[in-house]
């Protein structure tokens, strides 16, 4: 299987000089291409110019055939790999749920405690 005979890819990028990761998906068709695409995180980009890509790993998690796959696996491999995490790059999924503006029942932010 190979990035032109598909959509798109589920993926995670990880620190590894501190262990965080990034799940995200990338549309491939319109010869868009995964080689040179590091993720959309600002935290993670920073990183990136901080420690230099060599210190990453970038991994195919799942090939899509299309938008639907794309977008399902996207947030499906978000909670498995546990976005709410401080150990995750991750703020929202799908643009819509993030985790600035999650609260615990005592009013305190969520992430501060994981």
């Amino acid at each position: 299987m190979t990035e032109q005979s598909k959509y798109g890819i589920i993926y995670k990028i990880t620190n590894l000089t501190n262990g965080k990761y990034y799940i995200g998906k990338k549309c491939l068709n319109k010869g868009k291409k995964w080689s040179n695409y590091w993720g959309s995180s600002k935290e993670l980009q920073e990183d990136i110019k901080i420690h230099g890509k060599a210190n990453f790993t970038r991994d195919i998690l799942r090939y899509c055939d299309n938008s639907y796959e794309l977008s399902y696996w996207e947030v499906d491999t978000q909670i498995k790999y546990n976005w709410l995490s401080s150990e995750c790059y991750n703020q929202n999924v799908s643009g819509k749920y993030f985790k600035s503006k999650l609260k615990q029942q005592d009013g305190s932010n969520t992430t501060n405690n994981i």
